[in-house]
């Protein structure tokens, strides 16, 4: 599928750097004339082509070329056609002003000079006359040896070879991302051999670790086990709720829709011409090699363009409608499970045009009672969103401190009542310094021990009832009712008196939408226009300095490279050069 996606993709017919069916354009022209023949076991035997056509090409004995005269490109030229033994070198004379002209000539560095002076070199391995092959080299000696004459910007001329500027640079960058990989090894090694100090807190940390696992429904008296392999999380909601279900039908939705646009593809090549499969993807190891196949890949692109074009328009319409029914599906989908299982939003209903209150007041008591009254059902407890986001901090700090002493309180309850401290041994290896603890504790160090401990003391704060009573409600609460059916016919009631009056404001009331995990209450708050404004400009301000931040600082140093590498006669960049772009494309998705 990636390779059929790649011929698609080729739509230039000069992208021959991908190595792939070596094939002559007189053997793709024969092809042409007797008709397109899909065999799907040639598709497996490309090498074995690529032997055969190298085996078949024309020899110097039965050349139809000729010493000093000037060879014809066409799209049917073959490619593999060699000179005759006298002028075994092939050299493209740029001094008539003529494209694409090649002519044989003697294995000399004059000769090669004579065609073209940057190409002096005679290489009888390739057949050609070539340049230097130096890789940063901008200018090549004219001494008919491979050395450099004149180096790119960011390389020193050294003994004929360009030398990077910046290789010290890269070496201390490797050097640098090697003491950090051996300084987090130690690290690890370090935990490793760390003692345990609090067995308890491992066991329960193991324990709420295997309860978090998703687990089969308890049948009778056994205890919930654990999904088996075969589970079709497809159509299993009770595995991970309809989030999960949702999502793995969506990735069979891209599989199908991915098969569907390759098979056709492949339909289309094999019914119309197989030169859809390869067009592109031809590679040129010389100046004449890449004219024949450029004027071959101009030729078939113009014939295939009307091919293409209507395989893009139908692919492009199937993608539309598919995903808009695959939209619907899982719009009913998520319907149909949310009302075959009861949660806790089936209770909850939102309030909103809620006057505004402080915090001082009882005011929640006063909209449970009013709602009750109003209604006529039970309500179990209201909820009001109330604006504390300068005190954010403050809240979440008391509540994390009080969740810490309700966990001491729950775990050692002996320990408080009696007073007895740990084992002795168990606190001399809690006081001892380990290599990284003193590290751990200040990056890593929770904020709950700072508050206990009393670390995170900045100076004198209000108390926290003070800052409390001090808050002003937002326009919106959340009211509980005992039953789905009470929560129904209570926002029923209030929708056909039209709202319900509360301290001289109309409060309406809907069912909620949102599981209370979900909620972020900070967020609870009605929002000006600017406000929304400001957020859109700022988000695609961020968006667009990340993606300056990776063009600049990571992809930029990588195209310079490619654009400075010499491709000429089938150069292609090593291993480390797609290390590197791997290492880019990670670190941008990240």
């Amino acid at each position: 599928l990636l390779w059929s996606s790649w011929a698609l993709a080729s739509d230039a017919a000069v992208v021959n750097r991908p190595s792939a069916l070596l094939r002559s354009g007189r053997d793709g022209a024969a092809s042409r004339a007797t008709g397109p023949v899909f065999d799907p076991l040639s598709l497996l035997a490309w090498g074995d082509k690529v032997a055969e056509t190298s085996q078949l090409v024309a020899t110097p004995a039965n050349s139809s070329l000729r010493c000093g005269e000037s060879i014809p490109i066409h799209s049917a030229s073959d490619k593999w056609e060699k000179c005759p033994s006298e002028c075994p070198l092939i050299a493209e004379h740029q001094g008539n002003g003529v494209h694409c002209d090649f002519r044989c000539v003697e294995a000399t560095a004059d000769a090669c000079r004579t065609m073209q002076p940057a190409e002096v070199i005679p290489d009888t391995k390739l057949g050609i006359c070539r340049a230097c092959i130096v890789s940063g080299c901008a200018k090549c000696a004219t001494d008919g040896t491979d050395t450099c004459g004149e180096c790119s910007n960011g390389y020193d001329l050294i003994d004929g070879e360009c030398h990077s500027q910046f290789f010290y640079a890269w070496v201390a960058a490797g050097l640098g991302a090697a003491v950090v990989a051996g300084v987090v090894l130690a690290w690890f090694i370090d935990l490793a051999r760390r003692p345990i100090v609090n067995p308890a807190a491992l066991s329960h940390a193991l324990r709420n670790r295997s309860r978090g696992k998703p687990r089969m429904p308890k049948q009778g008296d056994q205890s919930r086990q654990l999904w088996p392999l075969t589970t079709n999380l497809c159509r299993e909601e009770d595995v991970c709720g309809p989030g999960l279900t949702l999502e793995f039908n969506f990735q069979v939705a891209i599989i199908v829709w991915a098969l569907v646009l390759g098979l056709s593809w492949m339909i289309l090549a094999n019914n119309y011409d197989r030169e859809l499969l390869t067009l592109g993807l031809r590679k040129a190891e010389n100046a004449r090699q890449n004219c024949i196949i450029v004027s071959f890949g101009y030729e078939t692109q113009r014939r295939l363009m009307f091919a293409k074009t209507c395989y893009l328009v139908g692919a492009y319409l199937f993608s539309f409608f598919y995903f808009v029914t695959l939209s619907i599906r899982h719009r009913r989908l998520f319907q149909i499970m949310d009302e075959d299982n009861l949660t806790h939003k089936d209770f909850c209903a939102r309030c909103f045009g809620l006057p505004e209150m402080k915090g001082c007041d009882r005011v929640e008591e006063e909209l449970k009672a009013a709602i009750a009254e109003a209604t006529g059902k039970d309500v179990v407890g209201v909820s009001i969103a109330w604006l504390f986001n300068e005190i954010e901090d403050e809240v979440m700090d008391q509540l994390a401190s009080d969740l810490a002493e309700r966990r001491t309180d729950l775990n050692d309850p002996e320990e408080k009542e009696t007073g007895e401290a740990e084992p002795e041994e168990a606190a001399k290896d809690r006081e001892q310094c380990w290599a990284f603890q003193q590290v751990e504790n200040k990056v890593f160090g929770s904020d709950t021990q700072d508050i206990i401990s009393g670390a995170a003391d900045d100076g004198p704060k209000t108390p926290i009832k003070e800052s409390l009573e001090g808050l002003v409600s937002t326009a919106q609460a959340f009211v509980i009712f005992r039953t789905e059916q009470a929560r129904n016919e209570a926002v029923r009631a209030i929708e056909e008196k039209g709202g319900m009056s509360f301290r001289g404001e109309t409060v309406m009331m809907e069912n909620a939408d949102h599981e209370p995990a979900s909620m972020q209450w900070k967020n609870v708050i009605e929002r000006s226009t600017c406000w929304v404004i400001k957020r859109v400009i700022g988000g695609f301000g961020t968006i667009f300095l990340s993606l300056a931040t990776w063009v600049l600082a990571f992809y930029a140093p990588y195209a310079y490279f490619l654009m400075s590498f010499n491709y000429a006669y089938g150069q292609e960049p090593g291993i480390a050069s797609n290390l590197a772009f791997t290492v880019i494309v990670v670190i941008g998705n990240a």
